[in-house]
C-alpha cells in the first residue's frame, strides 16, 4: 500500500495548514489498514492475497517472519501461532501449511492434521544418552539411530517401544530384539495385524520357550520340503489336554515313507518315562541294548543283541491271556522262575502250576531217539512229598529190583523209580 505524504524539500516552501492536515489524515488511512501491532483484529473484506510477504533477494541471514514474545504467567496457557480454518467446504487435498523450496512441496500439513515430508527422515536431535523419541497416543516409539549415512561400528542403534514409562521391547543392533519378560510374540489370524491372535511364543521362565494359547491345542512344524500346503514332508510334536504326539507327516509330493529316528551321542543313553533309573524304558546304543521296567522300580527285561539274549528280572515272568488283543485281560498261562535252574509253568500266577501238552518228548527225533531221566543216588532223590505223586527219576544204587517196592540205596542197582506222593518205588 501507498501512503502520500507533501513535504517542505519536495514542495519548496512551507506547507499550508491545510497540507498539514492532509497529511495526517493520510497517515491514519494507512495505519488503519495495516496490521494491527497492538493486539488489534485485522478484519474486512480485504482484495486477495489478503497478505503477501515479497522479501526479494538476499545476500545475508535475514528471517521474513522473526516475530518473539515474553510469556509471564504460569497460569495461563499460551498459543505463539494459531491458524483456525472453518471448514465449510473444501476439497480433501486443501491444506493447512504448504512449505515450499523452488514451487516444490517440501512440508505440508492436510486439513485432517495429516503431515507429509519430502525428506527421507526426521532429524529429532538429542544424543544416544537422551533417546529422542516419537510419541503416540497412550504409547510411545523410541527411535535411536546413528547418521542415516553411515551406521557402521554405531552399537546403539536401535528402536525401542516403551508402555507407561517402561521399555517393553528394543530391536538393537548388535543385540537383535529384546523382550520383556511378560511380553509375547503373536501371529494375528488373518493379513492384519491386529486380527486375532492364534499362534503365541512366550517366555515361560528362565531358559524355557513356550509355544501356548490358552486351552487351544498347539502344534509345532518343522519341514524337511515343502512346496505348499499339499505337498511337503515334515515332523510334527502337538499336545493336546490329554496327548502328547510325535509325528513324521507327509503329502502330496512328499516321501511316502518317513523314519523317525532318536539318537544320542557317544555314549549316551535314550530314556522313555524319566531319566536314569526311574525310566519306563531304556536303550543303550553302546551295548546294543534294550532295558524295560516299572516307573521307580529296578529294570525287568533286558533284551542285548550282541549277548543274544533276553533276560528277566527274578519275579518277572512271562504270561498269555484269555483273550485276542487284551494284554491288560486276564492272565491264565504263564512261564516263570520257580528257583535257581527251575522254570514253571504256571495259570499266570507264579507257584499255581499248570500243564505243558505236547505231542512227543525228543530228545533227538526220529530213530535213536530216546527221553533222558537224569540218573542219581537214592540219597540225592527229593522227598516223595516235595516231588508229588507221579513224579519219575532213574537211581544208581537201589538195593533191590522188586516193582513197587519202596526203594533203598547202598546197593548197586541201577532202577526207574515213580513217587507215590510218600515214597519212592520202584518201577
Amino acid at each position: 500500500m501507498t501512503t502520500s505524504i507533501t513535504t517542505r524539500a519536495g514542495k519548496g516552501s512551507p506547507l499550508t495548514h491545510a497540507e498539514v492536515d492532509a497529511n495526517f489524515t493520510n497517515l491514519q488511512t494507512t495505519a488503519d489498514a495495516a496490521l494491527p501491532t497492538a493486539g488489534g483484529t485485522l478484519t474486512g473484506a480485504l482484495t486477495l492475497p489478503y497478505v503477501t510477504l515479497t522479501h526479494g533477494t538476499i545476500t545475508a541471514a535475514q528471517p521474513t517472519i522473526d516475530a518473539s514474545v515474553t510469556w509471564n504467567n504460569s497460569g495461563v496457557t499460551f498459543t505463539g501461532w494459531k491458524f483456525n480454518v472453518t471448514d465449510t467446504a473444501s476439497a480433501s487435498g486443501s491444506l493447512l501449511a504448504d512449505w515450499q523450496v523452488g514451487g516444490a512441496s517440501k512440508f505440508n500439513v492436510d486439513k485432517s492434521g495429516n503431515i507429509q515430508i519430502a525428506g527421507s527422515y526426521i532429524n529429532l536431535g538429542g544424543s544416544t544418552s537422551s533417546y529422542p523419541r516419537v510419541k503416540a497416543s497412550g504409547n510411545d516409539v523410541q527411535v535411536l539411530t546413528a547418521d542415516d549415512n553411515d551406521l557402521t561400528g554405531f552399537s546403539a542403534a536401535s528402536v525401542i517401544v516403551t508402555g507407561g514409562g517402561l521399555a517393553s521391547a528394543s530391536l538393537t543392533r548388535g543385540s537383535g530384539v529384546q523382550l520383556g519378560s511378560t511380553n509375547f510374540v503373536k501371529w494375528s489370524s488373518t493379513t492384519a495385524y491386529s486380527g486375532t491372535g492364534d499362534v503365541y511364543l512366550y517366555r515361560d521362565a528362565a531358559a524355557n520357550l513356550a509355544q501356548r494359547n490358552g486351552t487351544n491345542a498347539q502344534t509345532f512344524r518343522v519341514y524337511g520340503t515343502y512346496t505348499d500346503s499339499s505337498n511337503y514332508v515334515r515332523a510334527s510334536l502337538a499336545a493336546t489336554s490329554t496327548t502328547v504326539t510325535l509325528a513324521a507327516e507327509t503329502a502330496g509330493t512328499g516321501a511316502d515313507n518317513i523314519d523317525v529316528n532318536i539318537n544320542t551321542a557317544g555314549s549316551g543313553v535314550t530314556y522313555i518315562g524319566a531319566s536314569g533309573g526311574n525310566a519306563m524304558f531304556k536303550v543303550a546304543p553302546v551295548s546294543t541294548a534294550i532295558y524295560f521296567g516299572e516307573l521307580g522300580v529296578a529294570w525287568t527285561v533286558f533284551i542285548q543283541r550282541s549277548g543274544n539274549r533276553l533276560s528277566l528280572a527274578k519275579d518277572a515272568k512271562l504270561t498269555w491271556t484269555n483273550t485276542d488283543g487284551g494284554a491288560d485281560a486276564t492272565q491264565d498261562t504263564g512261564l516263570a522262575r520257580n528257583a535257581a535252574g527251575v522254570v514253571e509253568v504256571n495259570n499266570g500266577t507264579v507257584g499255581t502250576f499248570s500243564d505243558i501238552k505236547v505231542r512227543n518228548v525228543l530228545a533227538a527225533g526220529g530213530n535213536g531217539s530216546y527221553v533222558q531221566t537224569p540218573s542219581m543216588t537214592v540219597t540225592n532223590l527229593p522227598s516223595a512229598a516235595t516231588a508229588g505223586a507221579g513224579a519219575r527219576a532213574f537211581v544208581t544204587d537201589a538195593t533191590a529190583t522188586t516193582f513197587l517196592s519202596t526203594v533203598a540205596g547202598g546197593g548197586s542197582n541201577k532202577v526207574p523209580v515213580v513217587s507215590d506222593g510218600t515214597n519212592w518205588l520202584i518201577g
